[in-house]
């Protein structure tokens, strides 16, 4: 897979400062934050919500199910109930870059989840944390955006993900939430200079690292995310 330079990220959460690793990550494949364990593709092995008109959430916490709840299940019902999210890292390995996702928005907030991916998962995380605070303070998320509130000096673009995509790169959400609805948006970081990947000024590579959610998958450019089963 081609490199691509990747700038360095400030982000406001923390003010720490990361750099592109171009090593890849050697943990094993777990939900880092938390300790949910995953499969390879980040698929599991195996109320604050709102008010009345609200959109209806049908997850473990809301509702019962037919399902008994494993450690894994605990420690994302625990972390939902008590902070409003979770945030699940995929590490980068030799077949590909990471990512992680936020399990916990829509039940809090009936806000979309959320989506990175391509860099260091700490840094990931690290953004989607930003993001699910910013939302929290009371600034929500919707398809379109151009946010500066994610990474210091630089905007991110936020884009509603096909649901054609949840299987392959969601399955732990999926499963936290039994079934819909169930919305979910992508965060794409730019390149050095400030360029997005369908941009045709972009650094090469920009567009390997992060998959184009918002196109169904059967329509997406050949390549790693397109073959993730």
């Amino acid at each position: 897979m081609q490199k691509t330079r990747i700038p360095s990220f400030t982000v406001p959460l923390n003010g720490e400062k990361y750099v592109d690793p171009d090593n890849p990550c050697q943990r094993p494949r777990y939900g880092l934050n938390t300790g949910m364990r995953c499969d390879l593709r980040g698929r599991r092995v195996d109320t604050l919500g709102g008010m009345s008109d609200q959109p209806a959430c049908h997850c473990l916490l809301c509702e019962e199910h037919d399902v008994e709840p494993d450690d894994v299940d605990l420690r994302t019902m625990r972390d939902v109930r008590e902070r409003g999210w979770t945030v699940v890292m995929i590490p980068e390995d030799e077949e590909g870059p990471g990512w992680a996702f936020t399990v916990g928005l829509w039940h809090t907030f009936r806000s979309p989840e959320t989506a990175m991916f391509g860099l260091r998962v700490e840094v990931l995380r690290d953004c989607l944390d930003t993001l699910a605070g910013a939302v929290a303070a009371g600034h929500p998320l919707s398809a379109g955006q151009r946010r500066h509130d994610v990474i210091r000096d630089y905007p991110v673009a936020v884009r509603e993900v096909d649901r054609s995509w949840y299987r392959s790169l969601f399955g732990l959400a999926l499963h936290f939430y039994q079934r819909p609805p169930l919305p979910f948006m992508e965060v794409v970081w730019p390149d050095a200079r400030g360029h997005f990947p369908w941009e045709r000024e972009a650094a090469p590579g920009l567009a390997e690292r992060q998959p184009a959610l918002w196109v169904p998958k059967d329509d997406h450019a050949p390549g790693y995310w397109s073959k993730l089963p």
